[in-house]
């Protein structure tokens, strides 16, 4: 069983929203759920912490920091600051006409100079420094999820729509849907390329994998979408098990493959689950 490299406690309270790495890896950075969201600056090899500071009443949801320059940003309800590390300060954003404080939910960077991030209301901000530079508007229904590669952005949103665009968002090149007809929803969560590949997490467990140059895409991971997983069952014979739970499905899985086989909705939340003897059928407890 392998051990942590190192544990970093005692500052932050109750649950820690949101960590990130510096550019070099050296320094972690890292919110927690007190009262002030407190950001939390470590030189993590040594355990040492270099400064705090709080970050907003209002609930923050992630810190990210910049892969160009030594500075992060801090999203939230009604929040959006950039920060500096020596010391470590921040600077809100600044918005003039072009668009208003608003919740922020992800960031990506483009360039050294360049932040985007998503908002509540499904737009994009593009900023140059500290200051809003372009506000591409209502691109999603929420907008859940930005990366930035060498030469283009690309979002996602609640809708469960795939957007590409330059680097400053002068113009959306394409859009696509990604869609599942066996899955409980279509909200994108998280979105990571590297080389001609594109990871996209959504909302109800599964992630897909997209070809960046034809940008086909195929289901790879799939799970249950919501709360917890109540039942589990083994097949007498065959290596194979079902599971139950909070998202009111019954779900197959194979063990050699480790996918997903059969998914059943059940009308109300799974609580146990069993196999007959013969494996010929399976009998369900649900909350009802």
């Amino acid at each position: 069983m392998r051990r942590p490299l190192i544990v970093l406690q005692g500052l932050l309270k109750r649950t820690v929203v949101s960590v990130t790495f510096s550019r070099d890896g050296h320094l972690l950075a890292a919110i927690g759920a007190d009262v002030d969201f407190t950001l939390a600056l470590y030189r993590w090899q040594t355990g040492a912490l270099l400064a705090s500071s709080p970050v907003s009443r209002d609930k923050v949801v992630q810190v990210r920091w910049s892969p160009f320059q030594d500075y992060m940003v801090t999203l939230g309800v009604k929040h959006l600051a950039f920060w500096s590390t020596e010391p470590l300060k921040s600077k809100a954003a600044v918005f003039s006409r072009r668009g208003h404080v608003q919740t922020t939910l992800c960031a990506a960077f483009p360039s050294p100079d360049s932040t985007v991030v998503g908002t509540q209301d499904g737009s994009l901000y593009l900023f140059r420094g500290y200051q809003l530079a372009t506000n591409m508007r209502k691109c999603h229904e929420v907008t859940q999820a930005v990366h930035a590669t060498e030469d283009m952005v690309i979002s996602g949103g609640k809708e469960g729509t795939v957007k590409f665009w330059a680097s400053d968002l002068s113009q959306c090149y394409r859009e696509v849907e990604i869609g599942n007809p066996q899955a409980l929803g279509s909200c994108i969560k998280t979105l990571f390329s590297r080389d001609d590949l594109l990871l996209i997490g959504m909302r109800t467990s599964e992630v897909y994998e997209m070809d960046l140059t034809s940008h086909s895409y195929a289901l790879v991971l799939q799970g249950h979408a919501y709360g917890d997983v109540w039942g589990l069952a083994t097949h007498p014979s065959e290596h194979q098990f079902v599971t139950c739970g909070d998202d009111g499905t019954v779900r197959m899985w194979d063990v050699p493959s480790r996918r997903m086989i059969m998914i059943r909705d059940l009308g109300a939340k799974g609580r146990s689950c069993t196999y007959h003897p013969d494996g010929s059928q399976i009998a369900i407890g649900l909350v009802s």
